[in-house]
């Protein structure tokens, strides 16, 4: 009867070892999705700050543009509907790093050719 019992306790000694181990990885993995999460919303807000302090709202496109390339600026994205036009670049300081959240860019508005507002593209359209 005492081996029985000492194998009915090993087993369930070695179940909660793989179980315990199981949520430590699971909690491992959230924790890194986590931090990946984090440095994308991180790199994207750097990226507006930048933006924010680079590019005056109220300049004009054509200033917008010579700014965009004196950087070395890639547009990702230009829609223009009547006298609205908004234009989407992404990673301007560095590349973004993937995760959970998408990366969208930045997206600048403008209204009869001046830029009337800056924001991130998040969440993507």
């Amino acid at each position: 009867m005492t081996l029985r019992k000492n194998k009915i306790l090993l087993l369930i000694s070695i179940s909660l070892l793989i179980i315990s181990n199981l949520i430590w990885l699971i909690d491992k993995y959230k924790t890194i999705e986590k931090e990946k999460y984090d440095n994308t919303y991180d790199c994207e807000q750097s990226e507006l700050i930048y933006c924010l302090n680079k590019f005056t709202i109220g300049i004009t496109y054509n200033n917008f543009i010579t700014i965009i390339k004196k950087e070395s600026l890639n547009i990702s994205n230009e829609v223009q509907i009547d006298k609205n036009q908004t234009i989407e670049i992404r990673n301007i300081l560095n590349k973004c790093p993937k995760s959970g959240r998408p990366y969208c860019g930045i997206v600048f508005s403008f209204e009869n050719k001046k830029l009337t507002n800056i924001e991130t593209g998040y969440p993507c359209h």
